[in-house]
């Protein structure tokens, strides 16, 4: 749960290589820490709920981001096994607009098939709720 909270938080941005590799000059923003991942992370937990950056274009003006996570229930072998979580995460510009996340509390539904590697819970596969 601590992964996914710190990924919330994180302000860095994570583009996809053939996004990256079409307009390099366009990921040149210095204020921004960019992330270039390829098919082998779409369920890192990392650059999935990385939700801090929106767009890279942002004028980085954030300074509120407020998450709520709640394990809902876990089953597992302990090599492999499933987790379901919920999540309410929003993201305030210095004016306290809301820049991403709904006005209302809305918790959003996440199932993850898990798998023990080396020792650490990785996640294989992630399915958002509707």
């Amino acid at each position: 749960m601590k992964r996914i909270r710190d990924a919330f938080l994180s302000t860095d941005y994570y583009i996809h290589e053939f996004w990256y590799n079409r307009d390099p000059q366009n990921y040149a923003h210095p204020d921004v820490n960019y992330v270039i991942y390829g098919d082998d992370m779409l369920y890192n937990i990392e650059r999935y709920f990385n939700k801090g950056r929106g767009n890279h274009r942002d004028d980085l003006s954030y300074v509120n981001i407020t998450v709520k996570l709640h394990r809902v229930f876990a089953i597992h072998n302990f090599r492999s096994g499933y987790l379901w979580l919920t999540y309410d995460a929003r993201r305030y510009d210095r004016e306290g607009k809301l820049i991403y996340g709904a006005i209302s509390p809305l918790t959003q539904p996440v199932k993850m098939k898990i798998q023990k590697v080396d020792g650490e819970w990785q996640a294989m596969r992630i399915w958002d709720g509707p």
